[in-house]
């Protein structure tokens, strides 16, 4: 008879599959932990009144804390700003048992706002308390991005309105938009309307060449284009095109531009350059005439150095014959300042009138003169003075007056005199010594 004990005992092909179940669990239950833990969204589990089950790292790190032990302390209305929120967030959720793409926000440890995107649903045991499960993720910076480039659009939209260039976008030759400066150039409105009808039937086809420039490599233009209607003025404007996308579809944006300022400006600046143009060879004319003005400057200071240092007489007069130049020599031997004689007649220098006529006579004949004169000064003693006098003309040949330079030779006249003297006394000695040299022979011959 068998034991009991021995009937009871499992087998080993069953042992062995016992043995690979549990070996297939283990797996697939660290798989599941590896996936939960290595999860870059967060992964939750609560209960309804509010108490963490469990969480992964990336749900700590989302909320600010260490690690999940961190997290799992806290209650779950400590992440939310308002107790109303949680209330209203639990009442959708048990009422419809699962949210997907449900957007939530929940308190930073640090206390900023996560914006989050959550799926989660409701499990319900039979017998045991009710979980909520679910995985979110972090939105914030997303949500941020979105807000700025909300803003960013915003300021581009007031940029566009603002700006003084028009801004027009075409889909179709219709226009889809038209920005306010763009209604001014074209001083009618433009939103919907087709673009040929403000296009001047002249300009159609550059316009049309525009755009298939525009779209072939990105940017055309500029042209000049008219725009208006059929009744009113046309106005000149220039367009430049570029291709760009608007509601989903290829478009061209246009700009327009007045060249009007434009050309003002540039004839403005034109001005200015000929201007500075103009200042800089007035600049260089009035250098160059200060340059001139300074040289002049110092060759009159070198020629009145020259007159005014000058040991002879050198009288200036002017074509009526009045004196303009009287230097210091002069006023050392006429006796006259040269405030006394400036602007007076020269006839009062001369000894009479039919020397100064004589003098006259040979300036007007031959222009010039060179000679002795008989000379007054102002006591009434006459002395005899060498004189070279030549006529001033100017560049054109037309007479200005007359210049002479002079120097008393009365004491060396008197010298002259006084040795013509001397010498005909030796003269008269030396014919009487021969005489009587002459004499004293014949005589001494007589004798012999």
């Amino acid at each position: 008879m068998r034991k009991f004990g021995a009937m009871s005992a499992p087998r080993p092909r069953e042992q062995d599959k016992e043995a690979k179940l549990a070996s297939a669990y283990r797996s697939i239950k660290q798989q599941y932990d590896d996936l939960v833990s290595r999860n870059m969204a967060g992964v939750f589990r609560t209960t309804v009144d509010g108490r963490f089950v469990g969480c992964n790292a990336s749900m700590a790190r989302i909320l600010g804390f260490e690690d999940e032990e961190a997290l799992l302390k806290q209650p779950v209305s400590a992440l939310y700003f308002d107790a109303r929120e949680r209330e209203d967030y639990l009442t959708e959720l048990l009422d419809k048992g699962s949210l997907i793409n449900h957007t939530i926000r929940l308190r930073h440890v640090n206390g900023h706002a996560v914006h989050a995107l959550e799926n989660v649903h409701v499990n319900r045991q039979p017998g045991g308390p009710v979980i909520i499960e679910g995985t979110l993720i972090d939105t914030t910076a997303l949500l941020q991005g979105e807000m700025e480039q909300r803003s960013l659009l915003e300021n581009y939209r007031r940029l566009v309105e603002r700006i003084r260039d028009g801004i027009m976008i075409v889909q179709q030759d219709r226009i889809c938009y038209a920005n306010p400066a763009a209604e001014a150039l074209v001083e009618q409105p433009m939103n919907g309307e087709a673009l040929g009808r403000i296009l001047h039937p002249q300009d159609r086809e550059a316009c049309a060449d525009l755009f298939k420039e525009a779209e072939r490599i990105g940017t055309a233009g500029p042209v000049e284009l008219r725009f208006g209607d059929a009744v009113g003025p046309w106005h000149e404007r220039l367009v430049e095109a570029s291709s760009t996308f608007h509601e989903g579809g290829l478009a061209v944006q246009l700009g327009l531009h007045d060249p009007g300022p434009e050309r003002a400006l540039m004839k403005e600046r034109m001005r200015a350059q000929m201007a500075e143009e103009v200042n800089l060879v007035l600049r260089k004319e009035i250098t160059e005439h200060r340059r001139t003005q300074e040289q002049l400057h110092r060759s009159r200071r070198f020629a009145r150095s020259l007159v005014d240092s000058s040991l002879d007489m050198i009288i200036a007069v002017d074509g009526e014959g009045y004196i303009t130049e009287f230097n210091p020599a002069a006023t050392i031997k006429f006796g006259y300042e040269a405030d006394e004689v400036l602007g007076q007649g020269s006839r009062q220098l001369y000894s009479d009138q039919s020397e100064f006529d004589r003098i006259q006579q040979e300036l007007n004949a031959h222009g010039a003169f060179a000679g002795e004169v008989r000379n007054v000064d102002r006591n009434g003693r006459e002395f005899l003075s060498f004189l070279a006098a030549s006529r001033l003309h100017d560049e054109s040949g037309h007479q200005l007056g007359s210049m002479g330079v002079s120097r008393d030779i009365t004491a060396m006249k008197r010298d002259e005199e006084a040795l013509r003297a001397s010498e005909e006394r030796y003269r008269d000695l030396f014919e009487n010594a021969m005489d009587l040299i002459q004499a004293w022979l014949q005589m001494g011959a007589s004798n012999t």
